[in-house]
């Protein structure tokens, strides 16, 4: 094969000899005819100028060769720099180049496939580098607004997508930053702007004026800056803080003032309209009204220290203060109106509002266990009344024991958590809660103490009036001449200045009361439900001393039975000697029934009084109806338990 290259070569060779020398035959003779017309047909000039040509043609084909040569030389130059940048290229893209390369194939040819080779990765490589300068070029812009140092590229060269794609997270998560920081920036500035707009202020430093000023594409949003606005921000929330605190601190001093001036509504509310808010210019005109009451106030000291005093007793009512409390306040009684008195009374009027909105929730408790305690004593008292029961009109008896019901549950809550109160205040202040000079813990168990022992009594009586008094049958007899008639006549046995019901109950006859010894003691015995409706009738006679006077059913003692005094006083004896006490409500019903009510007294009679007697059906509880010998029993009227004279409460 090699010697059909060289034949090949040899015949392109005289080949070009034959081109060369049939081409360039008209130049042949050209020349040849030139020299005969200069030199004429001398053969040796002729000899010496054909030398010339050969000369000048062998030199022409040296140069052409050397030139080739050169061109050679950088053909292959330029190969081995596309092979060079074909490596770089593979390296730096992390790709392996496909060229189409044939190491026999000539040099031109190889240059060209490698150029159409490494063209497309020559684009990619453009791309990489000028995405990658552009995220520099941003990245540098956003770090300068944030004040941060930008990313060090740890990577030479092109970089990969994975590198570019790990930049343009980077530079997401810049924008995302700046666009936080800007949306933090407009909404502290638009409050900053607010408050100087509230407070009436002006930004006077270069910061406070970049952050007027300036928009948040503009503001640099360094760490510094943003620490500067929110420590602007909070400086002017505590100036408001400042500002509404004073304003409302001279509006309080002012309705004080102006409420013991005895000012018009009309002029307090166009001059709170005339200085609202809390900007200089209010709190300057409030100041101003207040200099202005300030020496009113001092023209009129005594009218002040008086009005200060009843804001004080005020207080005392309701902070249940004991007459001992009050008399610590000496000022109070003092004559000598001065302004340091009067700054006594406005120190103590402070006080007192202080302890009663640090211990506000113990005085909301109390009052409601008071309501609570007094309904509960209500419905015991009511519970006592008979009439009730035939006058049970919208279920009035089941919404009386929903009450119960509802006060069983919540009166035991509301003691445990003021006794929890009531303990941590003595713990706190090292003295019991007082209230109105008692301690309140005490106050409840003795109220508690002295509803069980009530309970008790009345038990107790309840047990010894049913073993005391024997029953009677009932015995119809006609009404003798000169006797007061039986519950079958018309004649009514309620009191004259009661209403008279619109329904009377079934009236059962009338039994005598057997007469009971002398020497018998009976405690004293509540009422039973059949026993209720009794009442005492009004004097016959005003002028005569105040007996209790009554119809007698008849005048057959076998059949009826009579109360007599000397028991009543023996039982009040008898009460004396257990210590039974009534029961009372509350403390603060009982100290204003002293308070409201007259109590007349009227002188006892030795001498037995018969009792009048309402009668009515008689309802006996389940346990004790196997103990009763006939349904239509009835025991004797309860007895009062006062001592001493017989009081009656008009």
């Amino acid at each position: 094969m090699s010697a059909n290259i060289s034949l090949m070569e040899e015949d392109s060779a005289d080949l070009l000899g034959h081109k060369m020398y049939h081409q360039l035959k008209p130049q042949r003779q050209k020349l040849r005819s030139l020299w005969h017309e200069l030199y004429g047909t001398d053969p040796v000039i002729e000899t010496t100028r054909q030398d010339a040509v050969m000369k000048h043609v062998t030199d022409l084909f040296t140069k052409m060769i050397e030139e080739e040569e050169e061109n050679k030389e950088e053909t292959i130059e330029r190969v081995e720099s596309l092979l060079k940048e074909q490596a770089t290229l593979e390296r730096e893209l992390h790709i392996e180049i496909k060229a189409n390369v044939n190491d026999k194939a000539p040099l031109c040819e190889i240059e060209a496939n490698l150029h159409s080779a490494l063209e497309s990765y020559r684009c990619i490589k453009t791309e990489r580098l000028a995405i990658l300068q552009n995220y520099v070029t941003k990245e540098k812009q956003i770090c300068k607004r944030l004040g941060t140092t930008p990313q060090i590229i740890d990577y030479i060269g092109v970089p990969s997508e994975d590198e570019l794609l790990n930049f343009q997270k980077h530079l997401t998560d810049l924008e995302q930053k700046v666009a936080e920081r800007e949306q933090i920036f407009v909404e502290k500035k638009h409050e900053i702007l607010d408050l100087y707009s509230r407070l009436e202020a002006k930004a006077t430093l270069s910061f406070e004026l970049a952050v007027t000023r300036e928009n948040e594409k503009t503001f640099k949003l360094t760490d510094n800056n943003l620490e500067k606005l929110e420590e602007l921000l909070v400086s002017l929330r505590s100036q408001e803080d400042r500002a509404k605190a004073e304003a409302e601190e001279l509006v309080s001093k002012l309705s004080l003032i102006w409420e013991r001036l005895h000012e018009s509504n009309e002029y307090r509310e166009q001059c709170l309209i005339t200085h609202s808010g809390y900007g200089k210019s209010a709190i300057n005109g409030l100041k101003q009204e207040l200099k202005r009451c300030e020496e009113l106030k001092r023209k009129h000291i005594q009218h002040f220290i008086q009005e200060v005093r009843r804001e004080i007793e005020s207080w005392w009512y309701r902070l249940h203060y004991a007459e001992n409390q009050k008399n610590m306040f000496e000022a109070y009684f003092s004559q000598d109106f001065s302004e340091e008195l009067l700054e006594l009374h406005e120190l103590e009027v402070s006080k007192l509002r202080q302890y009663y909105e640090k211990n506000c929730a113990l005085y909301q408790l109390i009052d409601e266990r008071n309501k609570l305690w007094d309904k509960m004593n209500e419905l015991n008292d009511k519970s006592k009344n008979t009439d009730r029961l035939f006058k049970n009109r919208g279920g009035q008896l089941l919404k009386e024991e929903k009450e119960r019901k509802q006060i069983a549950r919540d009166l035991p809550k509301i003691e445990k958590e003021l006794k929890k109160l009531l303990c941590e205040y003595e713990t706190a202040n090292g003295s019991p809660f007082l209230f109105d000079g008692v301690s309140f813990l005490e106050l409840m168990e003795d109220q508690w103490k002295e509803n069980s022992a009530c309970k008790e009594a009345q038990k107790i009586a309840r047990k010894v009036a049913n073993s005391t008094i024997a029953p009677s049958p009932l015995v119809d007899r006609k009404r003798k001449v000169n006797t007061p008639a039986t519950s079958q006549s018309n004649i009514s046995k309620r009191p004259r200045n009661e209403a008279t019901p619109s329904k009377t109950p079934n009236r059962v006859k009338i039994r005598r009361m057997q007469n009971t010894p002398s020497t018998t003691k009976i405690p004293s015995v509540p009422l039973t439900r059949s026993q209720r409706g009794y009442k005492f009738a009004p004097p016959t006679k005003p002028a005569q001393t105040h007996s209790f006077s009554f119809r007698s059913p008849s005048t057959n003692t076998s059949s009826s039975s009579l109360a007599s005094y000397s028991v009543f006083q023996e039982h009040l004896d008898v009460k004396e000697k257990t210590h039974i006490m009534p029961c009372r409500s509350s403390t603060s019903t009982r100290a204003a029934l002293k308070e409201n009510t007259q109590v007349v007294e009227i002188p006892l009679k030795s001498t037995p009084i018969r009792t009048p007697m309402k009668h009515t059906m008689i309802k006996t509880p389940r346990s004790a109806s196997s103990k009763i010998p006939t349904p239509n029993r009835f025991t004797g009227p309860r007895l009062t338990t006062m001592r001493g004279k017989l009081p009656i409460i008009i």
